[in-house]
């Protein structure tokens, strides 16, 4: 997009039926009846719902040994008239079933909420059998299906898969732009949406600009560039995650971006707001076909010219910032951006000319 862009009892009466509610997909309804042979009296009514506050507890855990799930309980008690008297022989006055509980948002299992700075990288590599999906891990197979269903996105979309991807998922909708700056240095984005390297930018959605807007805006949108196989080049990829515009008051985005490298696959978790703008992630690439030490050596080698720009570039755009606004600082910005593009002072640059364009 970027683009014109207790349990409390109050009753008098008490209820009684003890449900233990597994979140299991799939669980089926099962009934377990438990005897007793004593009715106790009004006054040892205290002690004996302690006895059945623990029984209830043991149950529970009993339960948690065949579940990895957590479970929900509700206790209610049938109507008893006059004195309060409990006979558990009664079928009909003490019932335990076990039912399937909701699993909670899976987003809760990969990536608690702990700041609008917080991002979390998931390797999914390990996890792309389905054997590895099914082994009953939770995370792993939680993390697995958020990948699917970006992928899902993507194809819905139109989208195709390739040798290098990136594929931005978020769930409102604002108008989030997903740019991708190119191991040459090309800035692959709504407005230039195919570089000479074959990146190319095929599905752009929630766009700013629109005739329409409740056809085109979607509250699953995603964007998705990619070098089909056999076209990607070895070398350093820059991801800009911005949030072009926000709508109906939904100022943060929440997001997943989906990294596929060769036969490495990413998740990477972040957000962006109306403060914080972007979002910045930075991948190496090197071809398989290289021999090992082929790819250690050219993998020390990114990362040393990485540190040797990242000095430099900010030594130039420091430089550039002590220059009066005019079109000699413009020049000096701009010179930051096309000799150092994968570097934190480029981006910064960027910020000041604002050349991420609002299409």
């Amino acid at each position: 997009m970027g683009h014109n862009s207790g349990m409390a009892t109050t009753s008098e009466n008490l209820r009684q039926c003890v449900q233990i509610v597994p979140a299991s997909e799939g669980a089926d309804v099962a009934s377990i009846r438990v005897p007793v042979r004593s009715v106790l009296g009004s006054s040892g009514t205290s002690i004996f719902i302690h006895l059945v506050a623990l029984l209830v507890l043991s149950l529970i855990m009993f339960a948690q040994q065949d579940a990895s799930a957590p479970l929900a309980t509700e206790i209610h008690f049938t109507e008893l008239p006059g004195e309060v008297v409990f006979d558990l022989s009664d079928p009909e006055q003490f019932e335990i079933e076990t039912t399937p509980l909701n699993l909670p948002e899976i987003t809760s299992l990969i990536m608690p909420n702990t700041g609008a700075t917080a991002e979390t990288h998931i390797d999914l590599t390990a996890f792309a059998a389905s054997d590895a999906n099914e082994s009953g891990s939770g995370v792993p197979a939680a993390v697995a299906a958020i990948a699917s269903g970006i992928r899902g996105r993507v194809a819905k979309a139109g989208g195709r898969t390739g040798e290098v991807q990136f594929s931005l998922a978020w769930h409102t909708l604002n108008d989030v732009d997903l740019h991708v700056i190119a191991p040459s240095g090309e800035h692959i984005s709504y407005s230039h949406r195919t570089s000479v390297c074959r990146g190319n930018l095929d599905v752009d959605m929630n766009a700013t600009t629109t005739s329409d807007p409740d056809e085109t805006w979607s509250e699953e949108p995603v964007e998705n560039v990619r070098w089909l196989d056999r076209t990607a080049p070895s070398g350093r990829y820059t991801v800009i995650v911005n949030q072009f515009e926000w709508r109906n008051g939904r100022t943060k985005d929440p997001f997943r971006l989906l990294v596929k490298l060769g036969d490495v696959t990413q998740l990477v978790e972040g957000d962006v707001n109306a403060r914080k703008n972007i979002s910045v992630h930075r991948f190496q690439y090197i071809k398989s076909s290289l021999s090992k030490g082929r790819q250690e050596k050219l993998a020390a080698e990114l990362t040393a010219l990485q540190e040797r720009e990242e000095e430099e570039a900010t030594e130039l755009f420091e430089r550039a910032r002590n220059v009066q606004e005019g079109r000699e600082r413009d020049r000096m910005m701009m010179s930051v951006i096309n000799k150092f593009p994968h570097t934190d002072a480029s981006i910064r640059a960027m910020q000041e000319l604002d050349p991420i364009e609002k299409n």
